[in-house]
């Protein structure tokens, strides 16, 4: 019996741990000043101090957006109904509707010019 449940529960744990880490790399104009594991199924951004990663800029949210990650390793950026919004690869994205982060993706949160990009791996 311990290695039928052993079994059941091996696909589930090989799973995740196969599943791509996510580094956002911080960018200030072309110049990279951090990097930053995402290591949570859902992280919040934006200027709150209970957030999980703090944007500190006028434009930002309180809870600007997250990122999600979902049982199959996929992650996800989502706008939080920002008051100045969330643009993924140069295109603004609609509030509350996740969008896909693919390795190499961009993102910024309102006016600020910190660009963070998705690293997979």
């Amino acid at each position: 019996e311990p290695l039928r449940q052993a079994t059941a529960q091996g696909p589930e744990c090989f799973a995740r741990a196969t599943m791509p880490d996510l580094k956002l790399e911080i960018y200030d104009g072309e110049a990279l000043t951090d990097t930053v594991p995402v290591t949570k199924d859902l992280t919040l951004l934006g200027r709150a101090l209970d957030v999980d990663l703090r944007v500190e800029h006028a434009s930002t949210s309180r809870k600007h957006a997250q990122i999600t990650r979902d049982n199959f390793g996929q992650y996800f950026l989502t706008d939080l109904k920002s008051s100045q919004g969330t643009h993924l690869n140069g295109s603004k994205i609609a509030p509350n509707e996740p969008q896909p982060l693919f390795d190499g993706a961009t993102f910024r949160l309102g006016a600020s010019a910190r660009v963070y990009k998705a690293v997979l791996g």
